[in-house]
This record gives structure tokens, C-alpha cells and sequence, in this order.
């Protein structure tokens, strides 16, 4: 009795996950073309308006985040570091800055 309990109770369970799932037929929603909110172009804000920059207590939080945010150059050059370091097994690998890459500015252009 005590180890027909145990074997029931697995193969119950393994009931529930026999067989291929059910295929639920979802209908694509029917959306209108235009909305009675949507934010005209010329009048929307930009994502610096709506930043608390009046908010001391974000404006040192934002200045902390920065402080310790590695530059665009940094963050490349660790991310070639580890795709070469993949490639050869996880060996030591050369940096952006060894190979002459000197500065990264935000919109991507890479200096040499």
C-alpha cells in the first residue's frame, strides 16, 4: 500500500503532461487606425522635459549613476573582450584600445 501511493500519485501527474498542448485559436485585435489621445508630433515633449530636473534628490541620483557609468569606449571594449574571449575559450583578450580605438562619442562614431 505504501508504494502504490507514491506510484499513483507519479503517474497521475504524469497524466496531466501527456499529449501536445491545447491549440487555442487567438483572433488578431480589430484596432482603430487613429486613437482619441494620441499626442500631436509638434506638441509632444522629449525625454528630457519629463526628467525631474528640478528634483534634488534625482539630480544626485542621476549624477551618481553617470559618475560610475563606464564611457561608450569602456562598454565596447569590454563587450569585444568577451566575444573574443568566447571565441578563443575564454582566453585573455585584446581591447578596443589596443587595436587603436581611442573614443566612442553617443551617437556611435568611433575616433582612432
Amino acid at each position: 500500500m505504501r508504494r502504490a501511493l507514491p506510484l499513483a500519485l507519479a503517474i497521475s501527474l504524469g497524466a496531466c503532461v501527456a499529449g501536445p498542448p491545447p491549440q487555442v485559436a487567438t483572433p488578431t485585435p480589430d484596432l482603430p487606425e487613429a486613437y482619441f489621445f494620441k499626442a500631436d508630433p509638434a506638441l509632444s515633449a522629449s525625454l528630457a522635459a519629463l526628467l525631474p530636473s528640478d528634483d534634488a534628490a534625482f539630480v544626485d541620483l542621476a549624477d551618481a549613476a553617470l559618475e560610475g557609468a563606464p564611457s561608450l569606449a569602456e562598454a565596447l571594449a569590454r563587450v569585444e573582450a568577451a566575444r573574443a574571449g568566447a571565441r578563443q575559450g575564454f582566453g585573455k583578450a585584446g581591447s578596443a584600445f589596443e587595436r587603436g580605438i581611442s573614443e566612442i562619442d553617443k551617437s556611435g562614431v568611433i575616433a582612432r
